[in-house]
């Protein structure tokens, strides 16, 4: 009895000395604040945060949650960023376009889940973009354009059309600038190749970036002998339809000479005129002849004009009714006859007789340039 009596004191003492010894809890949740959003799209946006205070326990998850109702909470849309104190940026993604949404930066600790100020925001509308069927169809230009029929949460700062032969073009291609804001607007597309597939989207750029509206497609006309084009009249057309060669719509002399000891302009078939040409030009230098009047004509805006091979020269002849202008007499090609260059080869263009005469006579000359 007596060592019971001894031992309670004993135990009293060490029991309240262990309870003054035990720490106290002092952890508690973590103090952040939400960054403001940015780079806002449509469907995505970005924000994140900064964790002042972890709360006295290590910060084990943090992000951003979102909402279209306020007071959100990571139970919904989160991001996870990482751990640990100080800032973060965070994505937004899926995001409904023209949407009002509530957000707010998240911190867990072990104590449990803070969150920083709320941040309202709208999600950047969609654009309506239409593009205009192509019409107006010609050998190297078209009519297109737009209509825009909402413009987002930012202004439209520029718009048009832009088109490639490769289908989804894009403002780094070819294109037009047709002002700005919404609205119906009409575009041309001028310099195009003839008989050749282009690819057309109008476009809209915003503070955003730049979107796009439906594809649409057409074909450049195939060119026809007799049609007007690029200065003169086509007198020729190849099996692509792309290419052949444009006669002068008159004659550039009725009475020039050809060039004696121009040997090497040998050249018969069709698309040779042009470096006959030029063989003349090397071995007559600077005297006035046929070949030479056609090398320096200067007519619509073009500037390289030869003197037609035989073969060109005939196709002229046949196709002379459209072609206009022809006078029913000798005219020169740039072909050379024989091995001493004294003769060179015309055409008669009353009966259409090919002949070979003397250089130093005197014909008619009618210059061509390819296309």
């Amino acid at each position: 009895m007596r060592k019971l009596i001894l031992i309670l004191p004993l135990l009293s003492f060490l029991m309240f000395s262990c309870k003054k010894e035990k720490p106290s809890v002092s952890a508690v949740l973590a103090t952040l604040t939400t960054d403001s959003v940015t780079l806002i799209t449509s469907t995505t946006a970005k924000s994140g945060g900064n964790i002042t205070n972890d709360g006295g326990a290590p910060i084990i998850s943090r992000g951003i949650c979102w909402s279209t109702t306020p007071n959100e909470s990571i139970l919904g849309n989160h991001s996870t960023d990482g751990a640990g104190n100080g800032s973060f940026t965070s994505t937004l993604l899926v995001l409904t376009p023209g949407t009002q949404y509530f957000l707010r930066a998240y911190a867990t600790n072990s104590i449990g889940t803070a969150y920083g100020n709320e941040v309202v925001f709208t999600s950047v509308k969609s654009l309506t973009i239409t593009t205009t069927a192509a019409t107006s169809i010609s050998i190297n230009s078209a009519n297109s354009g737009g209509n825009i029929l909402s413009e987002g949460n930012n202004p439209i700062l520029d718009r048009g059309i832009c088109w490639s032969t490769f289908q989804n073009p894009t403002i780094s291609d070819s294109k037009t600038r047709d002002g700005s804001g919404i609205g119906s607007f009409s575009s041309n597309i001028n310099g195009l190749a003839l008989a050749t597939t282009y690819y057309v989207r109008a476009y809209a750029t915003l503070s955003s970036g730049t979107s796009y509206g439906n594809e649409v497609s057409f074909t450049t006309k195939s060119i026809s002998i007799g049609d007007t084009y690029e200065g003169g009249i086509v007198a020729y057309v190849d099996g692509t339809g792309k290419h052949g060669f444009i006669a002068a719509p008159f004659d550039q002399d009725d009475a020039l000479q050809g060039c004696t000891m121009a040997i090497g302009a040998r050249g018969i078939a069709i698309g040779t005129g042009y470096q006959n040409t030029l063989d003349i030009l090397n071995a007559c230098g600077a005297t006035t002849n046929a070949a030479r009047v056609c090398y320096n004509l200067d007519l619509n805006g073009f500037t390289d004009w030869f003197l037609p091979s035989t073969d060109e020269l005939d196709q002229m002849y046949k196709n002379k009714a459209v072609i206009g202008s022809f006078a029913p007499f000798i005219y020169w090609s740039s072909t050379i006859h024989g091995t001493a260059g004294y003769e060179g080869k015309v055409q008669e263009f009353a009966d259409g007789s090919r002949l070979n005469k003397a250089t130093n006579w005197t014909y008619r000359v009618r210059a061509i340039r390819s296309f």
